[in-house]
């Protein structure tokens, strides 16, 4: 981008020092509102599968990963048909300045289905559809989130 194209909210561009997020619409409740500003979102204890927060699977979440070694866990339920991505972003997707972060997905009986560490884009953690194979299967996921 240059410096004579207009920030604008909902381009899916983080415009620095204008919007503290941008997730390609202007819709609330998505976890980043219609004037790309943060929503509420992580709520603390969530250190361990035990005390996941439970969020919707169609949401942006806000969280913060602020030590190393401090883990943020999220429960997911995840409909029959649905897919499931779960990436680590920093302002805008693709956007992360801390390298080494992990996010791995695990089944409701804690089987680690997916992990990914600083693979995605630019030291984003990503883990997709196509990271669990041919079968997704429709039952609550535990994403866990982690700063080594």
């Amino acid at each position: 981008m240059n410096d004579c194209t207009e920030a604008q909210c909902g381009d899916g561009v983080l415009h620095a020092g204008v919007e503290a997020c941008d997730d390609g619409n202007t819709v609330d409740g998505d976890g980043c509102n219609a004037t790309c500003q943060l929503e509420p979102g992580e709520v603390e204890p969530n250190d361990d599968a035990m005390t996941a927060q439970e969020v919707a699977a169609t949401r942006l979440l806000d969280a913060s990963i602020n030590v190393a070694g401090d883990e943020n866990w999220f429960e997911v339920n995840v409909a029959a048909g649905e897919r499931l991505t779960v990436f680590t972003q920093q302002g805008a997707r693709d956007q992360c300045s801390v390298p080494d972060t992990v996010v791995a997905v695990f089944d409701s009986m804690g089987t680690e289905l997916a992990r990914d560490q600083g693979d995605g884009p630019g030291f984003c953690s990503l883990v997709d559809p196509s990271d669990f194979g041919t079968i997704v299967r429709p039952d609550v996921r535990t994403s866990s989130g982690r700063l080594k």
